[in-house]
């Protein structure tokens, strides 16, 4: 198995929290384990099924996908005295792709998003504290991104440029109507 890109999942986390502290806004603990959970399975569909962290994700009590370690050493917020550790250049253009497919999402809008996804509601039956496999939301993501609908799409759907609202709506850019001698016609 290839070595992760980054060497500890808690650079991920810092990296995330920096970044959210940079645009000025709190990263709740529930959205910050989305975001690691989204972006480990979104590496592993753009770098063929590599590990982003070295991280291992469970069903939490909110039924959603939790990283143990991130979780408890997060639980009240950034820790003190930690330092922003080191991402390499390529990890940390996929992380800005992450950040800005998902930072402005609210926290309950992507939580419910990611506990859509159909490995997390697998894993969820089992009950709490069930593993969700690597190798299976790696094949997810996969999928997601052959259709279009993951993070690797890098906001492109349908030829056309998106951008998404707090509460997931896509906006598209207006196009007025051509006037034929038929009548109006659509973009």
């Amino acid at each position: 198995m290839a070595p992760s890109a980054v060497f500890a999942s808690v650079d991920v986390a810092l990296w995330f929290t920096e970044r959210a502290r940079r645009d000025d806004s709190y990263l709740q603990p529930r959205k910050l384990q989305c975001l690691l959970y989204l972006a480990q399975g979104g590496y592993a569909a753009a770098y063929h099924g590599r590990r982003l962290m070295p991280a291992v994700f469970v069903i939490e009590d909110s039924g959603g996908p939790s990283e143990p370690n991130i979780e408890l050493l997060f639980a009240q917020g950034r820790p003190g005295g930690l330092r922003f550790g080191h991402v390499n250049p390529e990890v940390e253009i996929f992380l800005n792709d992450v950040w800005r497919s998902y930072g402005a999402y609210q926290s309950d809008v992507l939580s419910d998003r990611v506990n859509r996804h159909e490995v997390v509601a697998a894993a969820r039956e089992k009950g709490v504290g069930e593993e969700i496999s690597f190798e299976e939301m790696s094949a997810y993501f996969l999928r997601m991104k052959e259709t279009a609908g993951g993070v690797a799409d890098k906001g492109k759907k349908k030829g056309r440029d998106t951008v998404r609202t707090a509460d997931g709506r896509i906006l598209e850019k207006w196009r007025p109507r051509e006037v034929g001698k038929k009548g109006v016609t659509g973009r």
